[in-house]
């Protein structure tokens, strides 16, 4: 190399004088600092270039690992073509014109590698919201040992040291494909192939709202399907009601083979691919059962317009107690709890067949076998009595028969008359019945009789029997004055008697009062053993009871009218029944007035 100087002092500095110097060459002195980082198959050199050249520009380096060796112009130097997992250390040598240094300090020991492979054979199981990914390693570990898998299902990962992985937080029902991927130190793999497609997935829930309705034998069993079908489609049900169970697709499903009588209750399980749920909470407590069997033994016993109907109990309630009994006869029906059952409304004289249907819950029973023909029946009405004619120490009754037979045939009629106890029986009218007591009144009545039994008696006739046929009537009427105040009542006595020698029933008293009369009321008093009703309003028109010597006194009150002032007159008459002869007919008639009618008393205008 060369230079120049120069030289100066305190009087000035000389000239300025040129030199040269010529230093031999040397190699450089080695590269320091030497660091390895490894690579796949590869490590990158990294040093420190030698202060100390040897005394010529440096040309290059090279850097050596194991068996390889690449040169380069600086740091770092990247060595290639080594083995994945073999460990190497490495060297640099820097080189000039005069040659190589000698070499570095060995660097740190490294071991290239590289990602491992792909784990293969990935399989995908479900569960409940989870899937568990099976997987075989990958056949490369890159040259680092593999620190751990991560399996991806959908967007939920998870990180296991070996198969399986249990990949969780799925949500059920959703399809997803795994993956999975190994990694190293040096980091991760590339993802695997994806595995079969699975649908996370558990048991259904279970079926709500149960509700049990029975049935014969049987329980129809009906419910909510679950709200979750936990991720897989439920196939079907399955409804257990005490020890019987019964499968189907939906709601609801009929369970049978159960004892009637016996009370249950029902659940139900839903069943998907994965399984069958919990059972649901328990159905109404509900009793099998059917309608009873039919009642035996029917018996019927007519009555008057019913029928009482006797049975015996079905042998079977069909599981539910017997809550009644209906006896129907004819178009007629009646319920009741028990044996016997009457049936009323029916029609005497037609005759019907019962039968009788017992129910429970469920229903009504098969209707029992028919019971023996019976015809309702009753005894007959009262006959229609008529006149009774007298006779010598008898008396003739004429009647009709009764409306109603009863629902049999009429045997026969009994008269009979009180006092006394003479009676007699025929078959049809009049009947004469004897033994009576002349002059004496009697009440003669008839009853009717059939296969029931004698009917009531009808209304009661008088008749007085005598030897003879004649009787003397007389009848008086007055009202004490022959004067009358208008707008006042006038009170009119008026007397009927008997002379005899028949006593006569039914001899009728009448008094028409005038249209000037208004508000008219009367009384009666019978005497010597006479009879008539005791009062009255209006006219008279009365039948009346005299036996000889006797008589009845009627005091008839009526108002007169005030104006005009015009004479006013009153009427009576009494006349004989037809069986009586009166030889004296001018005393059956009497007259009161003509009275004078005034505001005033005479004489006091």
């Amino acid at each position: 190399f060369g230079g120049s100087f120069r030289a100066s002092n305190g009087i000035g500095t000389a000239a300025t004088q040129a030199f040269s110097i010529t230093i031999a060459a040397s190699v450089p002195d080695a590269p320091t600092g030497v660091v390895a980082t490894p690579g796949n198959a590869q490590v990158t050199v990294a040093f420190v270039a030698p202060g100390n050249t040897g005394g010529v520009a440096l040309t290059g380096f090279r850097a050596s690992c194991g068996n390889q060796a690449a040169n380069a112009n600086a740091s770092p130097i990247t060595v290639t073509g080594l083995p994945n997992g073999t460990p190497v250390g490495c060297t640099v040598v820097a080189i000039n014109s005069v040659g190589n240094s000698v070499p570095s300090a060995p660097s740190n020991s490294v071991t290239p590698a590289t990602v491992p492979g792909a784990p293969t054979a990935v399989v995908a199981a479900r569960g409940n919201a989870q899937v568990s990914v099976a997987f075989v390693a990958p056949a490369s570990n890159g040259g680092s040992a593999i620190t751990g898998y991560t399996a991806t299902c959908g967007t939920q990962s998870q990180s296991g040291t070996s198969s399986p992985i249990v990949v969780a937080s799925l949500a059920n029902g959703t399809a997803v494909t795994c993956a999975v991927i190994a990694t190293n130190a040096v980091g991760n793999g590339v993802p695997s192939a994806p595995s079969n497609s699975v649908t996370p997935a558990t048991v259904p829930g279970a079926p709500t709202a149960v509700v049990a309705t029975r049935g014969n034998a049987q329980v129809s069993v009906a419910f909510v399907a679950p709200a979750s079908n936990g991720g897989s489609a439920v196939t079907g049900y399955s409804a257990t009601c005490g020890a019987q169970s019964q499968s189907g697709s939906g709601s609801p499903i009929v369970v049978t083979g159960l004892p009637n009588g016996t009370a249950v209750t029902c659940t139900v399980i839903a069943t998907n691919s994965v399984g069958n749920s919990i059972p649901s909470a328990p159905s109404n407590s509900v009793t099998p059962a059917t309608v009873p069997g039919a009642p035996t033994a029917v018996v019927a016993t007519r009555g008057n317009a019913l029928v009482s109907v006797a049975f015996v109990a079905p042998a079977s309630n069909g599981g539910s107690a017997i809550t009644g009994y209906t006896a129907t006869c004819g178009a007629q029906s009646q319920s009741g709890s028990a044996s016997p059952i009457v049936v009323t409304g029916l029609t005497n004289g037609t005759a019907v067949t019962c039968t009788v249907i017992a129910t429970n819950a469920i229903g009504n029973s098969v209707a029992s076998a028919p019971s023996a023909s019976v015809t309702p029946a009753t005894v007959p009405g009262a006959p229609i009595i008529g006149a009774a004619t007298p006779g010598n120490a008898s008396a003739t009754v004429a009647f009709a028969a009764p409306a109603q037979s009863g629902g049999e045939a009429i045997l026969d009629y009994t008269l009979s008359c009180t006092p006394g106890s003479s009676m007699v029986t025929g078959a049809s009218s009049p009947l004469t019945v004897g033994a009576l007591s002349n002059g004496v009144v009697h009440t003669c009545s008839v009853r009717a009789r059939n296969a029931v039994g004698l009917g009531p008696s009808s209304a009661p006739v008088q008749v007085i029997p005598d030897a003879i046929n004649s009787a003397n009537l007389g009848i008086s009427l007055t009202n004490s004055t022959g004067f009358v105040t208008g707008g006042l009542p006038v009170t009119y006595t008026l007397t009927v008697s008997n002379a005899g020698p028949a006593g006569v029933v039914d001899a009728r008293v009448q008094d028409a009062l005038d249209p000037e009369f208004s508000a008219a009321s009367w009384t009666c008093i019978a005497q010597g053993g006479a009879s008539c009703a005791p009062s009255g309003s209006g006219d008279i028109d009365e039948r009346v009871v005299l036996p000889m010597g006797s008589s009845v006194q009627f005091l008839l009150t009526a108002t007169v009218a005030a104006l005009p002032e015009t004479p006013v007159s009153n009427i009576a008459s009494v006349t004989p029944p037809a069986s009586i002869n009166d030889p004296l007919l001018s005393n059956n008639v009497a007259t009161d007035g003509p009275d004078i009618r005034g505001l005033f008393r005479a004489g006091m205008e």
